[in-house]
């Protein structure tokens, strides 16, 4: 029997949520598909039907790959970078600071590399230049040569500095994946699955995807032509390394195509084959296969500090270079400034909350904006993120970073809420100068006169939202059943993350006996069966908030624990945890 413990039972006065699956609905799937029946049960939950199974447990672009063409905008792109390639001019490149942008430019760059074929890339100054594609940047690409332009990553907001290119005679292609408004921009070409009346089905893309299938069908256009004849093909499966680092990082969903890029590149990322991933592995001290956890939290960090609060140039540098010195030194330059940005990000965070904390909890806005004078603008997404995590609300972080007219920010977003629609909405208002992005996040610039006014936006705008945390509850397991044969029946879920993340499970009933700090603000603890077998608990940033507190008044109780299963690898050695996410007791 599963007791289910209220909101204020738990740590985190969050919702946990379990509905029964029929046993013999379990055993049926179970045996027909051949999975375990923990496994099974996952699968059900999250709607895999028997007919997808195949596709999802062995994702392959074989049988996910759409047909480019099928993308509004995709064959004029084509048709325009072909034509291009004919002449002397370099081509140019212009990507966005994140990862995202990063992996999206390196992609044509390697691609353009491999043909022999001259290109420029600009990844726009986050001080100077700001979000976006931007005047200045075009400007810089047309006075190095460029005629032809690819943004990836961006652009489909960007109207004014698109209009001046094309006023410039510019011929300019969008490669994007963030919402826009009702009208698209002035270019030669815009692909972007989340455009105004695009039918196929493919939103979840990020900008690296969204590049990779322009490189699909330019390949296959060249081909076509007979370019070919005279020079090498490049393989486009060795490009998929690019296309996981830029899907993972992005946190878009991990469905479809996208687990077929996630799952296949990550194969080729673990090969060690470019010299750029190979040096950031080092330094990130990556060994064995590349997981999509060293991907979000190892390199993507490294290669986003550039773009934060160094040379945003820097990722795109390293991932299109050839040279391992080369590569060996700009990993080691983005990870000392990853170490310089964890600093600053650990300041503007307790500064954040203090401004939140002020206001008592029941009058809070639930929808939170803090706004700091010398934030650097770099670190203000991740402010906006660890506010979101510890509040579970919307919140938007800006910055005055020199500037005393107007602010530029982030946000980050909760299920329920689309961030971006509301970010491009108060531009429409008249509230933000500019603003935009995904459900989950953007970015945007408010004056300083409208600063309450984009407060008062939205207050209103998340007025209805239901900001009790709430947790699906996937299974329930006891330590003892924690094993080898679990881990390895879960391993089929992967690549997880965004859309498919690790199951949560429900580990009930069990006796808290001890618990100790280990790394930096960590906590580990150790729960028994009642029927003796024992298993560590990790609580991740848990030092000195009400999870310590639960487990001091807690020792020698027993309580339930919500989290996933995990292994541990040390020194040839393996044994088997549980990450918790919130805890309850009945008492």
């Amino acid at each position: 029997m599963v007791t289910l413990p209220s909101p204020s039972q738990t740590v985190r006065g969050a919702r946990w949520l379990y509905t029964p699956v029929e046993t013999q609905a379990i055993h049926q799937y179970s045996l027909g598909q051949n999975v375990s029946p923990l496994l099974s049960e996952v699968l059900i939950r999250r709607g895999i039907e028997p007919l997808a199974l195949p596709d999802f447990l062995n994702p392959k672009l074989k049988t996910l790959l759409p047909n480019p063409s099928h993308f509004k905008g995709m064959d004029q792109a084509v048709d325009a970078i072909a034509s291009a390639l004919e002449s002397s001019a370099p081509l140019g490149i212009f990507g966005d600071y994140d990862v995202d942008g990063a992996t999206s430019a390196a992609l044509l760059a390697t691609y353009f590399q491999e043909l022999g074929i001259s290109y420029e890339i600009h990844i726009p100054d986050r001080l100077q230049e700001g979000y976006g594609v931007s005047q200045e940047g075009l400007k810089a690409l047309q006075e190095k040569g460029c005629t032809h332009i690819v943004t990836v990553d961006c652009g489909t907001s960007s109207h004014e500095a698109l209009s001046w290119g094309k006023e410039q005679g510019l011929s300019i292609i969008v490669l994007d994946h963030h919402q826009g408004s009702e009208e698209n921009p002035p270019c030669t070409a815009l692909v972007n699955p989340n455009q105004v009346g695009e039918v196929i089905p493919y939103t979840y893309l990020c900008g690296a995807g969204v590049t990779y299938l322009f490189l699909v069908g330019l390949h296959r256009a060249l081909r076509e032509k007979g370019y070919f004849e005279k020079t090498s093909e490049p393989n486009l499966l060795h490009f998929l390394d690019f296309v996981a680092l830029g899907t993972v990082c992005d946190v878009v969903p991990l469905k479809g195509l996208n687990r077929a890029f996630v799952s296949q590149g990550l194969k080729i990322m673990s090969q060690n084959s470019r010299p750029g991933i190979q040096a950031l592995m080092a330094v990130g001290g990556i060994e064995g296969d590349v997981k999509p956890y060293h991907c979000g939290f190892v390199l993507g960090p490294r290669i986003n500090a550039g773009g934060r609060i160094g040379d945003a140039s820097l990722g795109v540098k390293l991932l299109s270079t050839s040279s391992p010195e080369e590569a060996q030194k700009i990993a080691e330059q983005l990870d000392k400034a990853n170490d310089a940005r964890q600093m600053i990000e650990i300041q503007a965070v307790e500064e954040a909350k203090a401004m939140v904390e002020v206001t008592p909890p029941e009058k809070r806005p639930k929808g939170l904006c803090v706004f700091g004078k010398d934030w650097h603008p770099g670190i203000v997404g991740l402010v906006a993120s660890r506010l979101k995590d510890l509040y579970h609300c919307p919140v938007f972080a800006g910055t005055f970073y020199n500037s005393d007219e107007a602010a530029v920010g982030s946000g980050r977003s909760i299920r329920g809420f689309d961030l971006g629609q509301a970010l491009i909405q108060a531009v429409e208002k008249g509230i933000l100068l500019k603003g935009g992005g995904h459900p989950m996040a953007g970015g945007f610039t408010v004056a300083r006169d409208k600063q309450e006014a984009f407060q008062a936006f939205l207050s209103e705008a998340t007025a209805s939202l239901d900001l009790t945390p709430r947790y699906e509850i996937e299974g329930v397991v006891s330590c003892a059943a924690i094993n080898a044969s679990l881990i390895e029946a879960l391993e089929d879920l992967q690549p997880t993350g965004m859309g498919n993340p690790s199951p949560q499970f429900l580990l009930q009933n069990v006796i808290l006996t001890s618990y100790q700090s280990f790394g930096k603000n960590h906590l580990k603890a150790w729960v028994q069966d009642p029927g003796g077998t024992g298993l560590p608990v990790l609580a991740f940033r848990a030092e000195g908030t009400p999870i310590e507190d639960f487990f001091k008044k807690h020792r020698g109780a027993s309580i339930s624990i919500l989290g996933s299963v995990s292994k541990n690898e040390w020194k040839g050695r393996t044994t088997y945890q549980f990450i918790g996410e919130d805890y309850a007791s009945f008492i």
